[in-house]
């Protein structure tokens, strides 16, 4: 085999006679490994871009990888992959994720890119994919980019009552809000059906859709005929009804949320304030494995800036996010200054590549010894740190911050850590 100490000198050496060398195989097993794919051209795909995976170039920016549409992206798993690519010595093209993979996985683009990989489509996609079991079933990994650590980022409970506003309409759905003002106004309509023929006066039907809506205010209604009276009947039990059950609900609701801990650490804190959780689907069997009471209270994600909107209009009570990505929501990236996220991890994940199996072991020992020389926090992340722009004021510009932070123990500011983007 070719010298593994003098590659390309044109060197040949019998590792069966010579030994072995420092590697923890077979000299001539990793020299096959190191250029099973030397010139070897890989179709790779890559997902939508997310901070800090891929970031989208503008025209007058340099570098970058082209995509099919014409835009170039960026970003440390991008960076990493051009350097792994060029110490293998192959040659790549990117393709676009298959339609059909989009149309089958529209919530990540992440899952669609592992389906084209076991379509033949593709051969690898770099990038910070969680392996998940749904993935592993299409595609394979290779070595571990980074751990990251998905935390819960929430409301900060003394901001509560900022949302107050939206809480009122809460305790009812919209589909609900909907059904009632349509019964008020078809009771208005049978009213005016009923009474018009005796009325000495030609009635409009405004009026009496009016009179259907004021009973909900207590304003009473006086039927001239037993029809009106019957159908007055059913239009008050209808408004005791739908009044009685809203009291309830909208009372149960303020308590929850003000019962609630400070900062939720755990999924079955979520489940015991009877909470919603936002999280990227591909996360969706992980948590219901770690906690099966959330089945059905789970909303779909595309990425945390999404997470912070439902946050904000009381569409979920905490959003499973990376926990740089949650540090960035506290910090008011996304022009929200009211947030707060545990410090507790909630999961711990490892980032890796896609690919299709029988390139996993070249590239894992490609990857490893990549990082082994050039981290990928301090080397490949540090460039994109600038895309943090803090809006909030940090909490230990003030003694007040400082002592929440020390007391309930949460992320606040600006801090580096795993990938922002739901992979």
């Amino acid at each position: 085999s070719e010298s593994l100490l003098y590659p390309d000198s044109g060197v040949y050496l019998s590792y069966e006679t010579c030994g072995r060398t420092e590697e923890p195989i077979n000299p001539h097993e990793l020299y096959q490994v190191r250029t099973s794919l030397k010139g070897t051209h890989l179709r790779i795909g890559l997902p939508d871009p997310l901070w800090p995976s891929a970031v989208e170039l503008s025209p007058d920016e340099p570098g970058g990888l082209s995509i099919p549409d014409g835009s170039r992206l960026a970003g440390p798993a991008i960076d990493l992959a051009i350097d792994i690519f060029r110490s293998m010595g192959v040659n790549y093209s990117v393709y676009p994720i298959s339609n059909v993979s989009r149309s089958l996985f529209p919530a990540t683009s992440y899952t669609a890119c592992c389906h084209s990989i076991s379509m033949g489509l593709l051969d690898a996609c770099p990038g910070d994919f969680w392996p998940t079991t749904e993935r592993w079933s299409m595609c394979s990994f290779g070595a571990t980019i980074l751990t990251e650590h998905l935390v819960l980022l929430q409301l900060h409970a003394g901001d509560i009552h900022e949302s107050v506003l939206w809480n009122v309409y809460s305790p009812f759905t919209l589909d609900l809000w909907l059904t009632f003002f349509a019964v008020l106004i078809g009771m208005g309509l049978l009213l005016w059906l009923e009474e018009a023929p005796t009325a000495s006066t030609r009635p409009y039907m405004s009026d009496y859709i009016y009179q259907s809506c004021a009973v909900s205010f207590g304003q009473g209604y006086y039927p001239s005929r037993r029809g009106g009276r019957l159908l007055g009947l059913g239009l008050g039990f209808f408004v005791l009804i739908m009044t009685a059950t809203y009291t309830a609900e909208l009372t149960s609701f303020l308590t929850v949320n003000r019962s609630r801990p400070r900062v939720m650490s755990s999924l079955d804190e979520i489940t015991h304030a009877d909470g919603t959780l936002c999280a990227s689907q591909a996360l969706e069997k992980i948590v219901y494995d770690l906690e099966p009471k959330l089945q059905g209270k789970l909303i779909q994600i595309d990425d945390t800036e999404e997470g912070v909107k439902h946050l904000n209009t009381g569409g979920c009570m905490a959003v499973l996010a990376p926990s740089d990505s949650a540090a960035r929501a506290v910090a008011g990236v996304w022009g929200s200054c009211n947030l707060i996220a545990s410090n507790k991890p909630i999961l711990l994940l490892g980032l890796s590549f896609a690919m299709r199996p029988e390139y996993v072991q070249a590239m894992s020992y490609w990857t490893s010894k990549q990082l082994r020389f050039k981290d990928f926090r301090s080397h490949y992340m540090q460039p994109y740190e600038g895309l943090k722009r803090q809006t909030c004021e940090p909490a230990h510009r003030n003694r007040k911050g400082r002592r929440e932070q020390q007391e309930s123990g949460v992320i606040r500011g600006r801090a580096r850590g795993s990938s922002g983007g739901l992979g």
